[in-house]
């Protein structure tokens, strides 16, 4: 049967089902009652705040305990190095909720190892635009998509009784002025687009908890927004878990208080004792508010058994090779070849001599993005490595080409001149706690908490004020790079140059300035770390020449080349939106090489789609690797020499230009975000104005071929049962995913021409078939009517059409619908 047969718990493999015990259990009511019933008003107040970022307050008098957190998604990134999974982007593309799941399961098992009872993830906004700097960690396009995969994910999570954390609910599409803005949404979007992939995951998983947004949906902050979650979230769709803030996220008391928020974190900022007690006392809000909220997160501990024993396991390693191979078989699952022209790929292992590795991701390749949604593995594997790996050292030879990586390592800064300030504040303010010289403007990543910049200055918040001289040897155009998380502002002579001061996770940006030959400027950079993770790094110089001598040789020599390319945990992640064109001059480099060898191969890292009109006509070949884990390297490497039969398939549209995406011109706004394009968002979008995509929705090629049989459609029960044969019908095992869309009956409603409504991922041998049948729910026909507020169903003829991708569908049937 297809994915939409069952629901995903009872898909669950019969090894897993006595692990599902914990989801599945009902808190004890009459014990969670005698608990809430012995709390003091103050005990009961200490218990909606988090402490120390990750954690809730204990009682423990009563044996109540203090609950660990962690992020999510993609890796158990808080307590240092661990297993760095695919992300989320990827896991999207495998098309696959039952490998979801798998990758679940040992996430769960990473959280147990770390004495964690609950994961951050999984993120399942719908990927709006390319930009977005979180894309990353979400599910693609399709709600459907978003919804299965998601259902995986939480159900293999909470196998292991620890609570996944599905967020971030709702409405949250960018990154820019994500703590203020509002996102203005009608009601039939939300309710067809941006909110189904949460209802899928609660009906069919349960999760323990969700998080809501930093943002405003329609004028009010998430966290303060009733109709969103008490009204909606709990009342119509009857969710039992808990709802707690994004970090930082609530902007006040009383509001979020009667919303239906139940814990606030990192902190009780706006719900202390000092702040909460007086409106009990007063009258202001009834003592039943906070008993509900207590009530819930004391069941939410029952439940998930966290009462009664240690999440701890030390039996389950801190670096576990199971999750590891989890990951590289998520890795393999998820890469999606979008060209090979004259089937340049797969490299042939037999005949190549020699391949050349260049790119600013061929060494490190990055595993994520940046944020809470990256995690540092304990090793990874570059493309480089796997290559090599794959094909022998002698084969694979190495270009760096990184001239931003050379302009950090040697920045034109007179010697000895460098001086800093460290302040134990964010702004710069007052006296510093340490002045001292410094050999480099550089702040190495620190965990937060971990490790203190200097002596005497806790870890955290501070900000450091570095002066220096420059004195150019001669007239030139000058780089200024800063990498940072979080704020870092340039200034040249006191005139400010670069300026990036906001809290965000680790990003670059530059700036080119003209000097003069034999003049001293000053030099001053200021950062501050606001929380979580703080790195600095800067460079300033005229730009370094990108090849070495007889680099190009190498180039024309190859009998491939592999350009590793697009974004990493600096260009792309957490508290801002990234650049639509490839960082740091790639464009012109992908071109350089593609002139210098006609087999070049390009690798492409990134959570969603880039410009690629300046390259992609140049080059015979693509592979979206997005980021695939610290096993990345070598699931490429498969990939490229055959070893494995790419099966990805895109969770997004790859549009032929910016201004073809739906949402172009309305998003990315500070203030008012307006969702102008409604339904129609990425494949809806395209095909209601006919345009062509560059690659579709679901896309993805393979080196085997497959073939389907005919097609019918019929009743069963509250469901269409749609059937269809698919075989193989080339030369190499493989598997493909067959989609099926449903198109509406002709009338004057406004609705897209078709929708993803089922598929399933299907592995063939040569020459085998295999029946495929997908069952989609007749309620799954229906559209939300804004008079009746409720769904509804159009009488009539509709189409079912099944193929390989959005715009590939090539069978067809019809069906009456009553």
């Amino acid at each position: 049967m297809g994915y939409r047969a069952l629901p995903l718990a009872v898909a669950i493999s019969i090894t897993l089902v006595s692990n599902v015990l914990p989801q599945l259990a009902k808190a004890d009511a009459a014990r969670v009652d005698k608990l809430v019933s012995e709390m003091s008003l103050d005990e009961k107040i200490t218990l909606l705040g988090g402490i120390d970022d990750f954690y809730t307050r204990p009682i423990e008098r009563l044996n109540i305990p203090r609950i660990k957190m962690t992020d999510g998604p993609n890796g158990t990134r808080v307590n240092g190095e661990s297993t760095a999974y695919p992300a989320g982007v990827l896991l999207a593309a495998t098309w696959d909720p039952k490998l979801a799941m798998r990758e679940g399961e040992q996430l769960g098992r990473d959280a147990r190892a770390r004495g964690c009872h609950v994961l951050l993830g999984p993120g399942v906004n719908i990927y709006r635009h390319p930009r977005c700097g979180r894309n990353f960690e979400y599910f693609g396009e399709d709600p459907l998509l978003a919804g299965e995969i998601g259902a995986g994910y939480v159900n293999g999570v909470q196998s292991q009784g620890v609570s996944a954390t599905v967020k971030h609910f709702a409405g949250n599409n960018q990154e820019l002025d994500r703590n203020a803005s509002t996102s203005e949404i009608d009601e039939r979007t939300l309710r067809e687009i941006y909110l189904p992939a949460f209802k899928r995951i609660i009906d069919q998983a349960h999760p323990g908890a969700i998080m809501c947004s930093y943002n405003r949906l329609n004028g009010t902050y998430a966290s303060a927004n009733r109709w969103l979650l008490t009204d909606l979230l709990r009342d119509e769709w009857k969710f039992n878990g808990i709802v707690m803030s994004d970090w930082g996220a609530v902007h006040g008391t009383l509001g979020p208080l009667m919303s239906g928020l139940d814990l606030e974190m990192p902190r009780p900022d706006n719900w202390s004792i000092e702040k909460v007690k007086p409106l009990i006392e007063n009258g202001v809000a009834s003592p039943d508010v906070i008993d509900v909220k207590v009530r819930r997160l004391v069941s939410w501990m029952d439940r998930f058994g966290w009462l009664e024993k240690e999440i701890k396991d030390e039996s389950i390693p801190l670096n576990n090779p199971e999750g590891a191979r989890v990951a590289l078989e998520v890795a393999r699952g998820g890469l999606t070849l979008l060209k090979n022209e004259n089937a340049v790929l797969p490299l042939d292992k037999r005949a190549i001599n020699s391949v050349v590795v260049i790119g600013p991701n061929a060494k490190p390749t990055p595993v994520g993005g940046g944020g809470s949604g990256y995690t540092s593995p304990f090793d990874s594997v570059s493309i480089v490595q796997g290559l090599r790996s794959a094909l022998g050292e002698h084969r694979v030879t190495l270009i760096q080409t990184n001239a931003v990586d050379k302009l950090v390592s040697h920045p034109v800064i007179d010697a000895g001149s460098i001086t800093a300030e460290y302040f134990p504040n964010e702004n710069l303010e007052g006296a510093p706690v340490v002045k001292r010289g410094e050999p480099a403007i550089r702040i190495r990543p620190l965990p937060s908490g971990k490790e203190s910049v200097v002596e005497g200055l806790a870890p955290g918040k501070f900000s450091v004020r570095y002066r220096a001289t420059i004195t150019p040897g001669g007239d030139a155009d000058f780089t200024f790079f800063t990498r940072s998380d979080d704020g870092v502002r340039v200034l040249l002579d006191g005139r400010n140059i670069l300026d990036d001061w906001g809290d965000h996770a680790a990003h670059d940006r530059s700036a080119v300035v003209s000097v003069k030959a034999g003049q001293p400027y000053l030099l001053t950079v200021e950062y501050f770390d606001s929380g979580g993770e703080a790195s600095l790094e800067f460079g300033c110089g005229p730009m370094p020449q990108v090849f070495e001598p007889g680099d190009l040789q190498k180039l024309r020599d190859a009998d491939a080349v592999v350009f590793c390319a697009g974004f990493s945990q600096q260009t792309e992640g957490e508290g801002s939106d990234r650049s639509y064109a490839l960082p740091d001059g790639q464009d012109d480099l992908i071109n350089r090489v593609a002139q210098e060898n006609a087999k070049t191969i390009v690798v492409l890292n990134g959570g969603g789609s880039c410009d690629m009109a300046p390259w992609i006509d140049r080059v015979p070949a693509l592979l979206h690797a997005y980021y695939a884990g610290q096993e990345g390297g070598t699931a490429i490497a498969d990939v490229l020499i055959g070893a494995v039969n790419p099966s990805g398939r895109l969770p997004f549209t790859i549009e032929k230009q910016l201004s073809d995406v739906p949402s172009e011109g309305h998003w990315g706004n500070a203030g008012v975000v307006e969702y102008v394009e409604g339904l129609f968002v990425g494949y809806r979008g395209f095909d209601r104005k006919n345009l062509e995509p560059r690659f579709p929705f679901g896309f993805g090629l393979s080196y085997t071929s497959f073939e389907l049989g005919e097609i019918s459609a019929k009743f069963d029960g509250e469901a269409i049962v749609v059937s269809v044969d698919v075989s193989n019908t080339g030369s190499r095992d493989g598997a493909s995913v067959v989609q099926c869309y449903v198109e509406p009956p002709a009338d004057e409603l406004i609705r897209p021409v078709r929708e993803l409504r089922g598929f399933e991922k299907v592995e063939l041998r040569p020459g085998e078939k295999r029946h495929v049948e997908l069952r989609i729910p007749r309620t799954d026909l229906s559209y939300w009517d804004v008079q009746t507020h409720g769904w509804k169903l159009t009488p009539g003829e509709y189409g079912f059409v099944v193929g390989f991708n959005s715009r590939d569908l090539a069978k067809s049937v019809t069906l009456t619908v009553e």
